[in-house]
């Protein structure tokens, strides 16, 4: 996937890194937006006796993208990063992202739960792309016979295209006190950039057992 857009993220280069330096964006902008960066996903949702903890995500960056964030913070292709240039590219890159809730929502029925914040981030280098490793805590309580969560990660801002969900989905933690089924399905009533994209989720079905 990410090969077949080297050559138009080649002609994005100089202004990729828009949205993670924290540039503010007029609505007129917005208006003409379209992908800047590229990135993949991978996803791993863990659950503890109470619930749905939280979900953590690997963010690849497209190839051009990679290389500016590994030039610009001198991480080598072992992934050495000190954490001096490890906080700065958290402040530059990433921490901004808070205004755009981590591009992550959960749903329970129609009520939104945006992520507020995350933990644990890290940036590695594999195959001369960087990935960004965080964990959104969302601490959802499980207290019904079934319950019905949906996870979506997407920037309805559209300078980022996201490609989500991953073709595999992980779990972890606490997985012996309950029934998971999980399944993809587009939300209609997420519908942005003048009505062309709809957001796919994934579709948690939890029961105790």
């Amino acid at each position: 996937m990410l090969s077949i857009i080297n050559c138009y993220i080649r002609c994005c280069l100089i202004v990729s890194g828009l949205l993670f330096l924290g540039l503010q964006v007029s609505p007129a902008s917005q208006a003409l937006a379209h992908p800047h960066v590229f990135l993949e996903t991978e996803i791993e949702i863990e659950f503890n006796e109470q619930g749905l903890k939280g979900v953590w995500q690997e963010w690849t960056f497209d190839e051009y993208q990679s290389s500016w964030i590994i030039n610009q913070y001198n991480i080598d292709q072992e992934g050495e990063i000190s954490s001096q240039e490890l906080d700065r590219l958290y402040r530059e890159t990433f921490e901004n992202l808070k205004h755009y809730d981590f591009f992550t929502l959960l749903m329970l029925g129609d009520e939104k739960i945006p992520a507020t914040k995350i933990e644990d981030f890290s940036v590695k280098v594999q195959d001369g792309l960087a990935i960004y490793s965080f964990f959104v805590p969302f601490d959802i309580e499980i207290n019904q016979k079934k319950q019905e969560l949906f996870i979506l990660v997407y920037d309805e801002s559209y300078f980022c295209q996201v490609f989500f969900p991953p073709d595999d989905i992980g779990f972890k933690g606490d997985l012996s006190s309950w029934e998971i089924d999980y399944s993809t399905q587009k939300k209609s009533s997420l519908t942005f950039y003048f009505g062309m994209i709809t957001p796919e989720a994934i579709k948690l079905s939890i029961s105790p057992l």
